[in-house]
């Protein structure tokens, strides 16, 4: 097992995390994207900053990380991508309405890298 640093908002932050597994294991066969948080409240009470810093990190970050690691899996014809996510994108929750749009965007992501054979 190894711990690596990743910030998911910083590409070169992922671009290292990655080149780093590669070199210490040779290959990776599972990529976990887990980064994301929320807040409670009506969603126009939300800052430009909030929303941006939230998109960039639960939407932007996961698609980012797991573009950088397409490749890898492609050229290797193996590999597992697990998005942790929560029940939000699939139903209602009070107060929490940019979480919400952030989790049915992911679960689009989803599909089109099944529909490629990844």
């Amino acid at each position: 097992m190894r711990v690596v640093k990743c910030d998911v908002t910083a590409f070169d932050s992922i671009k290292n995390a990655i080149e780093e597994g590669i070199n210490y294991f040779g290959k990776i066969d599972v990529l976990v994207n887990n980064a994301g948080f929320y807040t409670i409240g009506v969603l126009e009470a939300a800052t430009e900053e909030h929303i941006r810093r939230q998109v960039e990190t639960n939407l932007i970050g996961l698609i980012n990380t797991t573009e950088e690691m397409l490749p890898h899996f492609r050229e290797h014809k193996a590999g597992t991508i697990i998005n942790l996510s929560s029940v939000a994108g699939r139903t209602t929750v009070p107060l929490q309405s940019l979480y919400i749009l952030l989790n049915m965007l992911t679960l689009l992501l989803i599909f089109y890298i099944y529909s490629s054979n990844v």
